[in-house]
């Protein structure tokens, strides 16, 4: 494995063009654009749920249609990133993609407003998910083109928290706008939103894609929207992949008890429910946003002890803090419910939860795009379809395991499968440099990238 100094290397690249060397303000306002696009993600799904009776009474169908749509809603913004990020990854274009995702959500949105069925809303919905779909692995490819390694974790920590707002403002929103206007008006409103992003992008976002892989793409080469599953044939993407997914069920688990247990154990109504959910989502907004800090921070001194010499498993030094501590949270949320303890204990447990969690997942999102920089779209997006699978299977099965074994031995179930996975990411920390190296010939490759700011020195990277 070539080590190459990033000034040589850079020196070879045209500065005006190469999107790492932007300017601060420039970045910054690439960031901007596409955290506000990225909320779309969370906001579409969250904001419908408070609109799921009036939808039920208004088109004169069932729970279980409406439900049905919700489910469609979601498995395709979990398969359609397929497409986007090998599209994006291929043809080398991010602003074209994002272009014309936000003209999709627009029009779709507008049209599903105006739904006189239930399966109207459906047909509608699936192309406003499909549009939405891409704004996670596209933030993910800007990230990867415009930053560099010591940037990257607090760049993606601040994306973080603005997407996941989505879902913290997204249920007062949606219930707002069906409340005092109709459930039709959240659609218009995306309609809205999106066609303001399209503007953004368009008159304000250039192409981030680095030219200097320009001439590796072939415009012709037929876009495979099945190619990132392939990344899983090398173990430490897996490894990673599956401690990211199981944290992700472990919250949609928490989610879909929430209502029931708190319902039965504190005899709460559903408008105090609603409010259990801020605490969740405000520790899952902070701990995206200081775990990108502390990601960047841990990165630049480790690349200090080990001599200037950057390699990815670095930054896994960051997720430890937040990996060793999300089993006990999730624990006491669980069991302080079966045992019915002061409402305090469950409430607080599920923000710890999600705030020590995201701190781990940040580092380790972030050691995805920096073991693959030149397909960071399709490793997100690989992510995303299987993050859908897990996500769905756990909300279906998460109420039948708490009728059978109560709520403390399912998250006790939950924990025991995640430190599995948790054994995982120590393998990739000992082995995964290794394990690129094997590999290396058939991963795609951009060689490495002066890293300043955090360090003055010269930094010597290791090519993936």
């Amino acid at each position: 494995m070539d080590l190459v100094p990033e000034a040589k290397e850079e020196a070879n690249i045209n500065s005006e063009q190469d999107s790492k060397n932007w300017s601060k303000w420039n970045k910054k306002c690439a960031l901007a654009i596409i955290s506000l696009i990225g909320m779309l993600g969370p906001l579409g799904a969250s904001a419908f749920f408070p609109a799921i009776l009036q939808v039920k009474e208004d088109l004169k169908t069932t729970h279980t249609l409406v439900n049905t749509s919700v489910a469609i809603y979601n498995y395709m913004r979990g398969f359609a990133p397929l497409f986007w990020a090998s599209y994006s990854d291929i043809r080398g274009t991010r602003r074209n993609v994002y272009l014309l995702s936000m003209m999709i959500v627009a029009v779709s949105s507008l049209v599903t407003g105006f739904s006189s069925s239930i399966y109207w809303l459906m047909f509608f919905r699936l192309f406003q998910s499909f549009g939405i779909s891409s704004v996670h692995c596209l933030a993910a490819g800007v990230l990867s083109d415009i930053y560099i390694p010591t940037e990257r974790g607090r760049a993606i920590g601040t994306f973080n928290f603005i997407f996941f707002s989505g879902a913290f403002f997204g249920p007062p929103l949606g219930g707002f706008l069906t409340q005092y206007i109709s459930w039709r008006a959240f659609f218009w409103f995306v309609a809205i939103y999106s066609f303001v992003m399209f503007l953004l992008v368009f008159f304000f976002l250039p192409e981030t894609y680095n030219p200097r892989l320009e001439n590796k793409k072939d415009k012709k080469s037929f876009v495979n929207p099945f190619s990132p599953i392939l990344l899983l044939r090398y173990p430490n993407i897996t490894f990673v992949v599956l401690y990211w997914i199981w944290i992700v069920a472990i919250h949609y688990v928490v989610n879909i008890l929430i209502p029931k247990k708190f319902n039965q154990v504190y005899g709460l109504n559903a408008a105090d429910i609603g409010l259990l959910y801020l605490s969740p989502g405000l520790g899952m907004s902070i701990g995206s946003y200081f775990g990108g800090k502390i990601s960047d921070f841990q990165l630049s001194r480790n690349i200090e002890s080990y001599g200037g010499v950057f390699y990815p498993e670095l930054r896994l030094n960051a997720a430890w803090f937040g990996a060793a501590l999300t089993p006990f949270a999730y624990l006491l949320f669980g069991w302080s419910l079966e045992r019915a303890l002061d409402i305090a204990y469950p409430i607080a447990s599920a923000g710890i939860g999600t705030f020590v969690s995201q701190i781990a997942v940040n580092s380790l999102e972030t050691y995805l795009i920096d073991s693959l920089p030149d397909a960071s779209a399709s490793v997100i997006a690989l992510q995303n379809i299987i993050r859908s699978i897990v996500s769905s299977t756990m909300v279906i099965l998460a109420a039948p395991l708490d009728d059978s074994i109560g709520i403390g031995w399912t998250m006790t179930l939950m924990i025991g499968i995640n430190l599995l996975t948790f054994v995982g990411l120590i393998a990739v920390y000992f082995w995964g440099r290794k394990w690129r190296e094997s590999t290396v010939s058939s991963i795609p490759r951009r060689k490495s990238v002066s890293i300043i700011g955090d360090i003055d020195e010269e930094i010597v990277m290791e090519g993936l």
